[in-house]
């Protein structure tokens, strides 16, 4: 088994656009939070969060301040028994200390630290996902109307500003904010 594995260390609000990886990742954060941004879905991963991302997966990620952690990069064929979607579970003492374990490994790996990949495959297996993802909206006038709030959520613009912003009347504005999202 291949794997590689990188350490996040970012000092300061950094934006990596989207891209995709042929590899599943998992991340874990020590400290900060970053926001993932996938397909539909904008997830919070804050420190004690492992994320998982499976391959060819398209995402960006922003890094809300100070981000500290690692991401492992596992090859195609150990990601086919984990979530085909994307994820995120309350990191336990031991699948923590597993990342933070493997990501000091060298490729190839040996049969003991293959073993400690299962383990750390078995934890993310069991591991019951936490509602941390935002859908986004799928018509565009409502998805400029999120991005604005997330982008600048102190910005006091009243429901009406924001219909006539993104070029909505406030009538269906109203109507998609009582909807609840599918």
């Amino acid at each position: 088994m291949k794997l590689h594995s990188e350490r996040l260390l970012h000092a300061k609000k950094h934006l990596t656009p989207w891209h995709q990886h042929q590899q599943g990742q998992v991340y874990l954060l020590s400290h900060g939070m970053m926001m993932l941004e996938t397909a539909g879905q904008q997830w919070a991963m804050t420190a004690g969060n492992l994320g998982w991302l499976p391959p060819h997966c398209p995402h960006q990620a922003l890094a809300c301040g100070k981000v500290i952690g690692w991401i492992l990069y596992l090859p195609e064929a150990c990601c086919n028994t984990l979530a085909a979607t994307p994820r995120l579970t309350a990191a336990n003492a031991l699948s923590s200390a597993l990342v933070e374990r493997i990501a000091q490994f060298s490729a190839p790996l040996d049969m003991a630290q293959q073993r400690l990949v299962e383990v750390l495959l078995d934890e993310m297996r069991s591991e019951e996902a936490e509602p941390l993802q935002l859908p986004l909206p799928q018509d565009a006038r409502l998805l400029k109307i999120a991005y604005g709030l997330l982008n600048d959520p102190a910005n006091d613009r009243q429901q009406g500003e924001w219909a006539a912003w993104a070029g909505l009347s406030p009538a269906p504005l109203a109507d998609a904010l009582c909807r609840k999202p599918v």
